[in-house]
């Protein structure tokens, strides 16, 4: 197993997408982040297509603009243990300025069987810094399952108070023990949260194509998408 990976691997993955300008703020998804955002995790779980990514970033802005710490980390299929904990490591040196928590996973590199160790002293990091500390990990479905029972789940289980925890991915996560639901660690949101209203659908509309549409023909490409987001885009590229 390779000791270190190179940097710019990692930069890469800890660098959020850009957001168009055109995005629409979606409000009702901004009231479900501040009903949300004081647990420890919240999986965003459907297809591709639905706005994954874009809900994160608009939440994402939403965090900074309360003084949280914003770690984002983008999975991929080689993502082991050992390597999910360097790489997160480096996304929160990178978010925070801090070196240590950048050195404390490198020292455990080399020893794939104190992977746990290594998150562990992370999650001790992340408590001192005393602020909010935000993990966004995107296509979480793209984990090894040892990631997942070793990695992921380990931290929801052993977040610190200041620790939130956000997933996404197009399939339900099999993290063992942690429970979904109100009763669980993780709060879930859907394809039924992500699918647009008409209104959505309309504010989109107009700001890609302008008021050319009449409501109408909004109300009907609404209608004709289902509410599915990337439909709705392809339809009004096709315009």
């Amino acid at each position: 197993m390779q000791a270190s990976i190179p940097e710019p691997e990692f930069v890469l993955k800890a660098t959020p997408q850009r957001m168009p300008r055109t995005t629409l703020r979606r409000e009702r998804l901004a009231r479900r982040w501040a009903e949300l955002r004081g647990g420890a995790a919240i999986a965003i779980v459907a297809p591709d297509g639905f706005g994954k990514s874009t809900l994160m970033l608009q939440w994402r802005r939403l965090w900074l603009e309360q003084g949280a710490l914003v770690v984002w980390l983008t999975a991929d299929a080689r993502d082991h243990p050992v390597r999910f904990c360097m790489a997160l490591a480096h996304a929160l040196q990178h978010a925070s300025g801090r070196s240590r928590s950048d050195a404390l996973a490198a020292r455990h590199a080399a020893k794939p069987d104190l992977q746990v160790e290594g998150l562990t002293g992370l999650l001790a990091e992340i408590a001192r810094l005393r602020t909010e500390v935000v993990l966004i990990f995107d296509e979480c479905e793209r984990l090894p399952e040892a990631t997942l029972r070793d990695g992921l789940a380990y931290l929801i289980h052993n977040a610190p108070p200041n620790l939130h925890v956000v997933m996404a991915s197009t399939v339900p996560l099999r993290l063992a023990g942690s429970g979904q639901g109100e009763d669980g660690l993780v709060a879930s949101l859907g394809p039924e949260d992500l699918r647009l209203q008409a209104s959505e659908s309309s504010a989109i509309l107009v700001r890609r194509i302008g008021t050319r549409l009449d409501p109408d023909d909004a109300a009907r490409l609404h209608k004709a998408s289902e509410g599915f987001p990337m439909g709705l885009q392809l339809a009004a590229s096709a315009i």
